[in-house]
């Protein structure tokens, strides 16, 4: 229930994920690691078997997915909480950048990640983290991001505080 990751390359194919975090893992720590590829290069998933209580990323590299960084709880599941992405390159995703796409996310903490354009220069055809269901709590803190805040592209529920967000259009939240 306790996992470390240091400098691994993660890859996912088709409808997996580079990882795939479920169920009962009561803290994973991942450090210089390249995850990429699947529906998600990352999914953190609570399930009815157990809840992710603590996940950190530092360092780390999500690309070439749909979503980069997924969040969920399927059927009865715990809360995932305490989920820190800090230092982070988030790029080239069809989907979201980070994606809370269900209730009982407490303690999301986006600390200094950098989110690209796609490698073409256009900007991703969805948000840069959709963060907007009502229990979501956290806080978003010295990203960098390509796009204004006005364009939708970053979309939170009103427990996430942000502050010191860097945009191309030299806007600051």
């Amino acid at each position: 229930a306790d996992i470390t990751l240091i400098n691994l390359g993660l890859e996912g194919a088709g409808t997996g994920s580079g990882l795939h975090i479920q169920g009962n893992i009561r803290r994973i720590r991942a450090y210089g690691c390249k995850i990429e590829g699947g529906t998600s290069n990352l999914l953190l998933e609570s399930t009815a078997a157990g809840a992710i209580s603590e996940a950190r990323f530092d360092d780390c590299e999500f690309a070439w997915g749909t979503n980069a960084v997924r969040i969920a709880v399927s059927g009865a599941g715990d809360p995932v909480t305490q989920t820190f992405i800090r230092k982070c390159h988030l790029h080239n995703y069809s989907g979201r950048g980070v994606f809370v796409d269900t209730v009982h996310t407490a303690d999301l903490c986006l600390l200094g990640n950098h989110f690209a354009r796609q490698e073409n220069g256009d900007e991703p055809a969805n948000q840069y983290v959709l963060a907007d269901v009502a229990s979501t709590t956290g806080v978003i803190q010295g990203n960098y991001f390509p796009a204004a805040e006005a364009t939708t592209k970053i979309v939170l529920a009103t427990g996430v505080r942000r502050s010191g967000n860097w945009f191309t259009d030299g806007g600051d939240v």
